[in-house]
C-alpha cells in the first residue's frame, strides 16, 4: 500500500486541524460555566527568598511544590484540557469527535480554593519545619485575570536550627551503655540541622543496633521524639528511649528449638521426625525433599545462639532463593518453659517440581530502500525442574528455531535459518573452585580490597550456575555459522533493584563458513576478513559480567535503569604465550590447528581471540498525568582488541546499531560504520553486516494510553557506529573529531497491545538525517517528505518494550 504524494497528508492534516480549530473557537468561552466569583486555577509557583543561604535550594522548592493541594489546570497544545471537558459534557449534539476528546484529553476543571491554598502553606510550613526551619513563614498571593488566577506562595524559611548537643537517655542501664557506645554514630551532629529525617535516620540505626544484639522485641517506637532546650537557632536535644512497661526493662533473647518442616502440607502426617546438626527436622516423607545439608545452607543462626535480626532475615531471603519452594515461613515462638528464649519453625511449601512450556515469537520489517518484506516466526520449548538432584537445584533446557522469510522475492523465499539450544544448570551454593574470589577478597593493595567484602557477599551467599549452549544461524545469502559455548559463574540479586551477573570461567567456539556472495565482501573488506574466522573465546579465570540497577519511581514518578556489562577474552592464553616465547626464545602465537588440506597443505586453524568490550546503558523515566510517559535512553560501547598477535575484535563481539532494539529507522546492521556509505549493497538487500569498534545511541520516546489495551508512541533517536583504527576499504569509517556530523537520526510512532504478561509492539521508523551527505552534500532528508510513501517507513514487529 502506497500513499502516492502529499495530498493525501495535506487532505487529512487540513481536516483534523479544521476540527479541532472549530472546537477551540467552541470552547473559547468556557467561562460561561463559572459561577459568581468561581475562576479557574491556571498556575501555582513557590518563590524562595532568605536572607541565609538555603542548601539543597532545588530539592526543596520541588519539595515544596508536591504539597499542592490543588493541582493547576493541564494544557494540550496550549489550551487548557477543561474546554475539552465542556466541548463534549452533557451535550446531546455532541460529535462523536468532541465526546472522544473530551474522554481522551479533557480534564475536570480546576477552580480556585481560597482555603485550600491556605491549606497548602499551611503543609510548607510544617514541612519545613520537620526540615529544621522551625521560623519559617508562608503567604500566599493571587492574580487573577479574565477568570483565571495565578497563585504565588512566597516562602521565607529563615534561618535553620542546628544541634548544639545531643544524648540519649534511657533508665535501663545495660541500654543506656549501648547508646553510649553508638553515639559516635549518629546522624545527628552537632553543628548539623535539626532534621526530622535525620532523626529518623538514626532511629533506624539504633534498633537495628539493638534488635542485633539480642533485642528482639525493641521497635523504633521506644525511641521518643527529641525534647528541645533552644537558644539562637541551636537546640539541646535530649531523646527518651522507653521500657516495654513501667516496672520492665527490655529482654535479650537466645535461639532455642529450630524446627524444619521441608515438605510442608496441611493434610500429610508428619512420618519422619530426626535431628540433624542440632536441627529438627519435620516431614512426611523420607527421602525428604530436600537434602537436609541443603537446607542447613540457608540457615544462619542456631541453638543457643543470641538473636541476631540480620541473621534470622538472612535466612528467610535464602530459603526464598531456593526455587523448589513457593512458600516460605520463619516464625519465631516464645519457649513454653523459658521466656527468654525464641523458637523457629521454618515452613516451606513445595513448588511444582516440573515444567514444560512453549512461546512463539512473529516478527515484521520492511525495508524501506528495496521494498522488502521480511516476516520471521520462532518456535521455543523449554523445560524447568526445581529439584533435579534433590538438592533445590534447577535445570532448565529450551530448544528454539526460528526462520525468517523474504516475501517479495519468491526465489529465495527463506532469508535465514537459526536453532538455538541453551541448558542451565543453577546450584544454590557458592562454588570457587581454584578460591579466586574468596582469594580477591583477602587481597589489598594498601587498604583498599580488590574484591569488596560487600559484592563478596553478594555472589557467596547466592546461586552458581552452569550455562551450556549450542546455536546455528544460516543467512542464506552470505555465510552461517556453528557456536557452542561454556560457562560458569553466578548470579546474585541481592535486593529487588540490583542483580548482579558474573562468569569466572567460559569457553566460546565460533566456527563460520562464507558463501561467495560474501566472499566477494570480504574481499574488498580486510577489516570485516580479519574478524570473520574461526576462534576460541577463554576466560578461565574472569570471562565477564552484567550489572543491572533497576531504581522505583520516586514521589515525582521518576525512574532510572542502569546496566553495565564487560566482557574480556584471551588474556590468560595471551601470559602463557608470552612465557612460552621468552623461554623459547621464539615469536609465534598460539593456535589451534584442526584437519590440514591435502592438496595445500595449509592447516584449518583456531585463532584465540583476545579482545576487552564494555558497555554502558542508561535509561530514564517521568511519568506523566494520564497515563503518560517521557522515556530517554543512552548508550555507549567500546570494543578493542589487546595484545601483539590480536588486530580486529571477532566480528560476532563487534558493535553495531539498528532495529526494533536500537535506531528504528534502519535495519539490523544497515548502518554505519561512520560516514561510510557501502557501494556493494544490492538494490533489493535484505541482509546487512555493518559493524564497528566504538557506538553511541540515544532515544527519547513519549509514551501514551489510547484505549483499552491498546497504547501508543512517538519517539526520536540518533547515533552511530564507528572503528577505533583506520579501515581503507570503508573511508570515513573511523571514530575522529567529526564524529557529531556522522550522527544518523531517525524518528517514528509506534503502536502497543499491552496483555499485562507481554506486549505486542509495531513501530515506524522513519530516517531523518543519514550519517554521510548525499551527492549536494546534504545529510539531512528534508525532501523526501514531497513524496511521503509507506515505502520509507522502516516497520518492525517485536515483543516488549525498546527500552
Amino acid at each position: 500500500m502506497c500513499i502516492s504524494g502529499i495530498s493525501w497528508w495535506k487532505n487529512r492534516a487540513f481536516s483534523a486541524g479544521l476540527a479541532i480549530c472549530v472546537l477551540i473557537l467552541a470552547g473559547c468561552n468556557s467561562t460561561k460555566h463559572l459561577q459568581e466569583n468561581e475562576t479557574f486555577l491556571e498556575s501555582n509557583d513557590v518563590f524562595l527568598d532568605s536572607e541565609t543561604e538555603i542548601s539543597n535550594k532545588g530539592s526543596v522548592k520541588e519539595s515544596l511544590e508536591d504539597l499542592y493541594r490543588q493541582s493547576e489546570t493541564r494544557t494540550f497544545m496550549g489550551l487548557p484540557r477543561h474546554t475539552f471537558y465542556y466541548a463534549g459534557l452533557n451535550n446531546p449534539d455532541s460529535t462523536w469527535f468532541k465526546r472522544w476528546l473530551n474522554k481522551k484529553l479533557g480534564d475536570v476543571p480546576v477552580l480556585y480554593d481560597t482555603t485550600k491554598a491556605g491549606l497548602t502553606a499551611e503543609a510548607m510550613i510544617q514541612y519545613l519545619n520537620r526540615r529544621g526551619y522551625w521560623n519559617a513563614e508562608v503567604s500566599f498571593t493571587t492574580k487573577t485575570e479574565r477568570h483565571r488566577t495565578q497563585v504565588q506562595y512566597d516562602v521565607d524559611p529563615k534561618q535553620r536550627w542546628t544541634v548544639e548537643s545531643i544524648n540519649y537517655m534511657s533508665s535501663d542501664t545495660v541500654i543506656q551503655e549501648i547508646l553510649d557506645s553508638l553515639a559516635v554514630e549518629t546522624e545527628m551532629l552537632p553543628g548539623g540541622p535539626v532534621d526530622s529525617k535525620l532523626f529518623s535516620a538514626d532511629r533506624d540505626r539504633i534498633t537495628m543496633a539493638l534488635q542485633n544484639m539480642g533485642y528482639a522485641n525493641f521497635y523504633k517506637n521506644y525511641i521518643l521524639a527529641p525534647i528541645a532546650d533552644s537558644l539562637d537557632h541551636t537546640m539541646n536535644l535530649e531523646i527518651n528511649v522507653q521500657n516495654p512497661g513501667e516496672d520492665q526493662l527490655h529482654r535479650i533473647y537466645n535461639i532455642g528449638e529450630i524446627r524444619i518442616y521441608p515438605d510442608f502440607t496441611n493434610d500429610a502426617p508428619l512420618t519422619i521426625d530426626t535431628v540433624i546438626d542440632g536441627v529438627r527436622f519435620l516431614s512426611p516423607e523420607y527421602p525428604m525433599l530436600v537434602k537436609p545439608k541443603v537446607l542447613l545452607r540457608s540457615l544462619y543462626f542456631k541453638t543457643g545462639d543470641q538473636f541476631h535480626f540480620e541473621s534470622v532475615d538472612k535466612t528467610r531471603k535464602q530459603f526464598n532463593k531456593l526455587s523448589t519452594y513457593r512458600f516460605v515461613n520463619v516464625k519465631p515462638f516464645i519457649n513454653p518453659n523459658d521466656s527468654t528464649v525464641l523458637d523457629y519453625d521454618i515452613t516451606l511449601a513445595r513448588n511444582k517440581t516440573m515444567g514444560i512450556g512453549g512461546d512463539f515469537e512473529f516478527n515484521y520489517s520492511t525495508i524501506s530502500a528495496s521494498s522488502q518484506s521480511l516476516f520471521g516466526m520462532a518456535v521455543d520449548l523449554n523445560y524447568r525442574h526445581r529439584n533435579i538432584f534433590s538438592g533445590a537445584e534447577l535445570f532448565r533446557t529450551s530448544l528454539e528455531t526460528g526462520v525468517e522469510f523474504n516475501l517479495k522475492n519468491p526465489d529465495t523465499l527463506i532469508n535465514s535459518f537459526n536453532i538455538n539450544f541453551q541448558n542451565s544448570f543453577v546450584i544454590p551454593k557458592f562454588i570457587d573452585p581454584i578460591g579466586f574470589f574468596s582469594g580477591m577478597n583477602k587481597l589489598k593493595i594498601g587498604k583498599v580490597q580488590m574484591l569488596p567484602d560487600k559484592i563478596f557477599g553478594w555472589i557467596s551467599e547466592d546461586n552458581s550456575r552452569i550455562n551450556f549452549g549450542y546455536q546455528y544461524l544460516s543467512l542464506i545469502d552470505l555465510y552461517s555459522y556453528h557456536s557452542v559455548n561454556l560457562s560458569i559463574g553466578y548470579d546474585a540479586q541481592p535486593d529487588p533493584n540490583r542483580r548482579l551477573q558474573i562468569s569466572h570461567f567460559g569457553i566460546d567456539f565460533f566456527s563460520p563458513t562464507t558463501r561467495p556472495q560474501f566472499d566477494e565482501i570480504l574481499e574488498t573488506n580486510q577489516y570485516l576478513k580479519e574478524s570473520f574466522v574461526k576462534q576460541l573465546f577463554t576466560g578461565v579465570i574472569f570471562k565477564d559480567y552484567r550489572f543491572v540497577y533497576t531504581g522505583q519511581p520516586n514521589i515525582r514518578g521518576f525512574s532510572k535503569t542502569f546496566i553495565h556489562s564487560a566482557e574480556i577474552s584471551g588474556l590468560e592464553v595471551l601470559a602463557i604465550n608470552g612465557l612460552v616465547n621468552g623461554l623459547t626464545s621464539h615469536e609465534g602465537q598460539f593456535f589451534w590447528g584442526l584437519n590440514e588440506d591435502p592438496i595445500t597443505g595449509e592447516r584449518d586453524s583456531v585463532t584465540f581471540a583476545q579482545f576487552i568490550k564494555l558497555d554502558f546503558d542508561s535509561r530514564f523515566s517521568k511519568r506523566l498525568r494520564g497515563n503518560q510517559e517521557l522515556a530517554f535512553r543512552a548508550a555507549i560501547g567500546i570494543a578493542f582488541p589487546y595484545g601483539p598477535f590480536s588486530v580486529r575484535t571477532p566480528y560476532v563481539k563487534q558493535l553495531y546499531i539498528g532495529g526494533p532494539q536500537s535506531l528504528r529507522a534502519w535495519q539490523i546492521r544497515e548502518l554505519g560504520p561512520g560516514a561510510y556509505e557501502d557501494p556493494n549493497v544490492p538494490e533489493n538487500a535484505v541482509q546487512f553486516y555493518q559493524s564497528g569498534d566504538f557506538k553511541i545511541e540515544f532515544s527519547l520516546e513519549y509514551r501514551f494510553k489510547i484505549g483499552w489495551i491498546m497504547h501508543g508512541a512517538f519517539f526520536l533517536e540518533a547515533g552511530n557506529v564507528w572503528t577505533i583504527s583506520q579501515d581503507v576499504d570503508r573511508p570515513g569509517a573511523a571514530l575522529s573529531t567529526s564524529f557529531l556530523n556522522e550522527f544518523a537520526v531517525g524518528t517514528g510512532t509506534g503502536i502497543r497491545l499491552d496483555f499485562k504478561y507481554f506486549i505486542i509492539r509495531w513501530d515506524l521508523g522513519y530516517k531523518l538525517r543519514n550519517p554521510y551527505a548525499d551527492a549536494d552534500g546534504n545529510h539531512w532528508l528534508w525532501s523526501n517528505f514531497k513524496n511521503l510513501s509507506w515505502q520509507q517507513f522502516n516497520s518492525n514487529f517485536a515483543i516488549g518494550y525498546p527500552f
